[in-house]
């Protein structure tokens, strides 16, 4: 992940630097709103938006949308929270504000997208599997991280289209870890009440 933020802060520094900390948040929100609710011409229309009042062109900001939708789907994949994203930012070079934006908006979207893209992908794949495990962070280039738990987990997906399956692998915090287990008690309990078993 830090290698697209990287990647993200090379652009931003040779393309539109002196602007990042007025188009980067403008930019994040509109692609976190994209992935949300997938519609093109609202991400034109907000992309067009920014060309018109901070005068650049459009493949500058359609490749800005593209590093931030990848980010967006790198931070979902890798379970990412507001502080460790903001973190990240900041380590690979990009300004105060425009990490304080990208935190800001993830807090406030990533629940929602996360859910959502649960919901998706619930709808074409069984689980067929889940295996897990737990470790403990024993160094890493944060210090605050050294000495956490976490657990890594191994999902394995049926596609009902292609009667196939693949293995999906998750890191999530002890924080995170709780909050599935709960939703997963909560799901048992409405499932057994819905099907009056005891």
């Amino acid at each position: 992940m830090a290698d697209v933020i990287r990647e993200l802060h090379t652009y931003v520094s040779a393309n539109c630097d002196a602007k990042s900390d007025v188009v980067i948040p403008l930019l994040s929100q509109a692609t976190l709103t994209f992935l949300m609710e997938p519609n093109a011409a609202a991400l034109e229309a907000d992309m067009v938006g920014v060309m018109e009042k901070h005068g650049l062109s459009k493949g500058v900001v359609k490749d800005l949308c593209k590093h931030l939708i990848v980010i967006w789907q790198n931070a979902i994949r890798e379970c990412w929270d507001e502080s460790r994203l903001s973190t990240t930012a900041k380590a690979c070079g990009l300004s105060a504000g425009v990490c304080a934006a990208l935190a800001k908006h993830w807090k406030k979207c990533s629940k929602l997208l996360v859910s959502n893209l649960v919901g998706k992908s619930i709808d074409g794949n069984d689980v067929v599997d889940m295996d897990w495990s737990f470790g403990v962070t024993a160094a890493s280039s944060d210090c605050t991280d050294a000495g956490k738990t976490f657990l890594q987990m191994r999902l394995t997906l049926l596609d009902r289209a292609t009667d196939s399956t693949r293995n999906v692998f998750l890191e999530l915090s002890l924080e995170q870890f709780y909050h599935f287990l709960a939703q997963l008690e909560g799901c048992k309990t409405a499932i057994d009440i819905l099907s009056g078993s005891d």
